[in-house]
């Protein structure tokens, strides 16, 4: 059965990425220049430990941003708190929260990027002191359970980004959907970062579709990305694999980008608490990342 499951999702990744080419390269392959390009990072240890391949199994409060119809099988309240910490002394932190009732959730969302330090020359080339920036976005989620086997949310993002003395601010949106094809197999989509233009500066869109099976303690799961804009496609796969109710063991491949490929890191569950961590190192000399989750 596990290798019927493995043989389905690779001939899956094989047809979406074919598709995705075929259908870009028609309507979309003029590549563009676009800002904001923070919005296109992921958020969430597991997520990232299992090679950004989790739109299809997330269920946490960083589905708010990753896929928002993940958030509708959280119940009662939870909260997450999220810390990366990445190369240049460069860091991001996530909050979240979501709540469920009946078959809606809720969700709120604060997710910003903060770089101290840089230096500020004038037109000599001169140094003249040091400056920062900062982005952040704040963002209100909703999700439906339709039936037992469709799931779909939205979540609406106020997007704000600063360098020196220079922003720019706006709206953007997420929707996205999970079917159910049997228990063990889920499909899922979601269009990260609809939007028009902010300040003539173009939205950084994303469309994704993964699939996720899970057996026993393994899970395995496969994702690909299409980056409208720079006409960039990624395919991604991810594993987790829980020795028991205290650890579970993650890793993952991104295929396709000369600057990060393999992902590893570990899930904590203390209870009513998940301690995870990831490790994703960076090519290029760029150094590694590391990533902390708390959830509640």
């Amino acid at each position: 059965m596990l290798i019927k499951i493995l043989i389905f999702l690779f001939v899956f990744l094989f047809n979406v990425r074919i598709y995705a080419d075929l259908w870009w390269h028609e309507f979309w392959s003029k590549k563009e220049v676009s800002g904001l390009s923070w919005l296109e990072l992921p958020v969430g240890a597991r997520d990232i430990a299992m090679g950004n391949a989790c739109i299809a199994v997330v269920q946490d409060p960083t589905a708010n941003l990753l896929n928002p119809a993940g958030i509708i099988e959280s119940d009662n309240w939870h909260t997450s708190f999220s810390h990366t910490q990445h190369f240049m002394g460069i860091r991001q932190e996530f909050v979240g929260a979501t709540m469920k009732h009946n078959s809606n959730a809720y969700g709120i969302t604060f997710n910003g990027m903060f770089i101290d330090g840089m230096e500020l020359r004038n037109e000599q080339q001169d140094s003249i002191g040091e400056f920062g920036a900062f982005n952040y976005l704040a963002g209100l989620t909703y999700a439906r359970n339709i039936n037992a086997q469709l799931d779909v949310g939205m979540t609406i993002k106020s997007v704000y980004e600063k360098i020196y003395i220079y922003d720019i601010k706006g709206w953007a949106m997420d929707l996205g959907c999970r079917y159910s094809l049997f228990p063990q197999l889920r499909v899922a989509m979601v269009f990260n970062n609809v939007g028009v233009s902010i300040d003539s500066v173009k939205i950084p869109f994303v469309w994704r579709i993964g699939a996720g099976y899970e057996k026993n303690r393994l899970l395995l799961s496969i994702e690909t990305s299409k980056y409208v804009n720079t006409n960039k496609l990624l395919n991604n796969i991810g594993a987790e694999y829980k020795l028991n109710d205290f650890l579970a063991l993650r890793m993952g491949y991104i295929l396709d980008d000369r600057t990060e490929n393999f992902t590893t890191g570990l899930g904590i569950n203390l209870k009513s608490l998940h301690i995870d961590y990831a490790f994703k190192p960076y090519g290029i000399g760029l150094g590694p990342t590391h990533i902390f989750t708390i959830t509640k």
